[in-house]
């Protein structure tokens, strides 16, 4: 398979998740939920332990490390995003990291882009906030200018936008050392998935451990969206290895701007795409993001 199709298949998974995502927080406590959720995504991962190749160097696992910091950073501040603002507001300002990674992948990897490349990128980025926030310059307005508490969890999506660049970059290294010339062997995505996940439920479930409610609010989360984690939790993972996956046969400028797809596949998964309800304006970004899609393939 290319990387074009590992990418599509991981934006499809992701999509699906990040349904799960909002439909699960709605009723949890972050922390309660990031707990469960990343506790779960190693469970299911643990029964494969015999598939893992473990790092042989100090470097390689540094990088694990520093890669498990950084989404544990990115998880922390997107799911409060996630919890306490809407949607449509968390996606397109998400997206933003497209640019971010990018300019990093450029600079770091000395990734050759053509002209239609940068085309495709920023349409893919409008076709995003379109779908998401509309046409009207006044939403840009609406979402910046709100209260106070309102522009902390956008601080929020900047922080974890910088997170997942950071992450995103690091990805490529683990996965494809040669991108940088760097000696060390390059890390299968399987291994590279159960590793930075085990790391996550280290990180999440002993800061869950520490608090007095927790127990409580695990009863709660494992009576009330229980079945919905594990299934979130599986799609997840396989969203995660067909991303490595990408990385490690494409360009990081190229994958991570297919894999924005997730947010045309979260309408479309959702049925809302076939409602008369904002029709036009889910069309319209359809027709740019596929066209997008198209630049960047060609």
């Amino acid at each position: 398979m290319s990387w074009f199709l590992y990418a599509t298949a991981s934006a499809v998974l992701f999509g699906v998740y990040y349904l799960l995502l909002k439909k699960n927080l709605s009723r949890e406590h972050v922390y309660v939920y990031l707990a469960i959720y990343s506790t779960t995504v190693f469970l299911i991962l643990l029964p494969f332990l015999s598939m893992v190749k473990f790092p042989q160097s100090n470097l390689q696992w540094f990088l694990i490390f520093l890669e498990g910091f950084s989404l544990s950073l990115f998880f922390t501040f997107m799911t409060y995003a996630y919890k306490n603002l809407e949607e449509s507001e968390v996606s397109p300002l998400g997206n933003l990291g497209i640019l971010f990674t990018i300019v990093l992948s450029v600079i770091i990897f000395n990734e050759e882009l053509k002209l239609q490349d940068f085309f495709g990128f920023a349409m893919m980025i409008i076709g995003t906030f379109i779908l998401e926030a509309g046409i009207h310059i006044s939403k840009i307005k609406e979402v910046l200018v709100k209260s106070e508490k309102h522009r902390k969890y956008l601080f929020y999506i900047l922080l974890g936008v910088l997170f997942a660049s950071l992450s995103n970059i690091i990805e490529k290294i683990v996965v494809d050392p040669s991108s940088i010339n760097l000696g060390i062997a390059a890390t299968d995505p399987f291994s590279f998935n159960f590793l930075t996940r085990g790391f996550l439920m280290v990180v999440f479930l002993s800061g869950a451990l520490v608090k007095k409610g927790f127990p409580v609010g695990f009863r709660h989360a494992m009576k009330n969206v229980g079945l919905t984690i594990i299934i979130a939790a599986i799609i997840y993972n396989l969203a995660n290895i067909s991303f490595f996956k990408a990385l490690s046969l494409g360009h990081v400028s190229h994958v991570i701007t297919i894999a924005a797809l997730s947010s045309l596949f979260v309408t479309v998964i959702g049925g809302s795409i076939f409602s008369e309800h904002k029709l036009k304006q889910k069309i319209i970004a359809c027709i740019i993001m596929i066209l997008a899609t198209y630049l960047i393939v060609s």
